[in-house]
């Protein structure tokens, strides 16, 4: 008898374990047609019927989701989800997706709310930004001669909407932070001050939000400013970027046998300093063209890598591919060298003059634009490789 009792206890377990990590998403909306797609990553999806559709899922932890309509990856609407909660979603075609109301026990979702409607106004037009950016750009050829006005003219407003973009970022971060200085110091609330600390720090758009950054940073007791947050946010207010014109600091950096270097080491040759990632997929594409560069200019210019990850996943990805320069590490990640320099994104690039001076400094890689870009600054000298 107790072994039947003992069997069934077990048997029943998983039920019981489902049932305390479930949840459910109710969702109601308008305009969209029977069969239209709703995908909640990673649990699951369901297609819309008369204006309803359900998903369910697993959890065991709070976790940050996006609700997906159909195949575009731009329309979306954040939800967290939690073992145990109940989620109900409304909306429309009227309202931009990422406005759309979502009502839930999740005390997460509570606070995103309060962000989401202190933006709402700058939040559409942020979306409606976003897919016109996306039309234009989709309708402009590979190629484009000068002489092809009206491509010409799509590229000057693809240009425009991306400077709305970057215009409407920093106007819902001044927002956010002004909503902040009165709202509960929570977990989220630190890590969005974080976020937003490294941004005033590197980007010029968001410098006028630096007085917020203070006033919120004020607010932390001991223990928040001990926290790695709080400590990041100390970091990036302190931070002094290395503008272009400067002298590069002469930083220590070590490789993979434990050699340390410092920069000046490099002097007397240009020295082209590589920001990169091992979870970068440009920075990855970027490295045939880099071989070229060094083989055919090693008389004029040093190529020296500098990794952004952390040191066990540089040397992970390090052992399964080599490099024909130098490849170093700083030991700091996000908050080494590279954030000095301002940049919050790899594949970055930095050439120095022979004597450490920083000539230029540009983010992100395209087939022949670092060729072309160091052309451009070393002159006579330099070899190109891409014809």
């Amino acid at each position: 008898m107790n072994r039947i009792l003992l069997f069934c206890f077990f048997a029943s377990l998983p039920v019981y374990l489902f049932s305390q990590n479930a949840f459910v998403v109710h969702g109601h909306v308008e305009g969209y047609p029977d069969g239209t797609l709703f995908t909640l990553k990673p649990f699951g999806s369901d297609t819309l019927s008369q204006g309803e559709f359900v998903i369910r899922g697993e959890t065991k932890r709070e976790f940050r989701s996006s609700l997906y309509i159909g195949e575009s990856y731009l329309e979306s609407c954040l939800v967290w989800v939690a073992p145990g909660a109940e989620i109900f979603i409304s909306g429309d075609t009227a309202v931009v997706p990422r406005c759309w109301e979502v009502r839930s026990n999740v005390p997460r979702q509570r606070e995103e709310n309060r962000y989401k409607e202190a933006t709402k106004d700058l939040q559409e037009r942020y979306a409606d930004n976003l897919l016109r950016l996306e039309e234009v750009y989709r309708s402009i050829p590979s190629k484009v001669s000068p002489d092809d006005t009206v491509n010409m003219n799509k590229w000057e407003e693809v240009k425009r909407l991306q400077q709305l973009r970057d215009s409407l970022e920093a106007e819902i971060c001044g927002r956010e932070l002004d909503l902040m200085k009165d709202l509960p110091v929570t977990a989220d609330w630190l890590s969005r001050l974080s976020r937003y600390a490294r941004a005033v720090a590197q980007e010029e758009r968001y410098r006028e939000y630096r007085p917020l950054i203070q006033d919120c940073y004020g607010r932390l007791d001991e223990s928040q400013r001990n926290s790695e947050d709080g400590k990041s946010v100390l970091f990036y207010l302190a931070l002094e970027i290395i503008e272009e014109g400067m002298m590069c600091p002469d930083v220590e950096l070590f490789g993979l046998d434990g050699t340390r270097y410092r920069l000046s080491d490099f002097r007397g040759k240009y020295i082209l300093l590589d920001f990169w990632s091992g979870s970068c997929g440009p920075c990855k594409a970027s490295i045939p063209e880099l071989e070229k560069i060094v083989q055919e200019n090693e008389r004029c210019l040093t190529l020296v890598s500098i990794t952004t990850d952390g040191e066990k996943s540089w040397r992970k990805y390090s052992d399964k591919h080599s490099f024909v320069w130098h490849n170093l590490c700083d030991g700091s990640g996000w908050k080494g060298l590279v954030a000095r320099f301002g940049f919050n994104g790899v594949p970055a690039f930095v050439l120095l003059s022979p004597e450490g001076k920083v000539l230029s400094k540009r983010i992100g890689y395209g087939k022949g634009i670092i060729d072309w870009w160091l052309e451009k600054f070393i002159g006579a000298s330099y070899t190109r490789v891409e014809k």
